[in-house]
């Protein structure tokens, strides 16, 4: 999901998160131009919010 055309988000609803969805997210980032990203867990108690930005290795 992208936000006020500046920021994507991702939610995610598995026991951890992986590199994959980093990846993944800076990839779509960088096609969609967008200079922050995010990743929601939703699985976890509490919700575990992850920066998704390029500055993630």
């Amino acid at each position: 999901m992208v936000v006020e055309g500046v920021s994507l988000v991702e939610s995610k609803a598995g026991r951890e998160l992986e590199d994959v969805f980093f990846a993944i997210a800076r990839s779509q980032m960088k096609a969609a131009v967008l200079p922050e990203g995010m990743i929601l867990n939703f699985a976890t108690h509490p919700l575990t919010i992850k920066q998704a930005g390029p500055g993630r290795q």
